[in-house]
């Protein structure tokens, strides 16, 4: 199951590469900039995203959670 997950992060990544960098894409939707409005609309949703990445790295590096 947690193939599915690495393979979720790997496209999350490769996709923002793309459209941030090779795209040009600093405006339109894509996860990064929706998390970013997110944040700045709600800033307390700024820690929600944050135990949420990190419960998702501990999860895949060391199957903590």
């Amino acid at each position: 199951m947690d193939i599915f997950l690495w393979l979720l992060v790997a496209a999350f990544l490769v996709w923002e590469f793309y459209a941030h960098f090779i795209g040009k894409n600093k405006t339109a939707h894509t996860l990064s900039n929706r998390i970013w409005y997110l944040e700045q609309k709600y800033p307390k949703t700024r820690v929600l995203v944050a135990v949420a990445c990190l419960v998702l790295c501990l999860h895949l590096t060391v199957r903590w959670v």
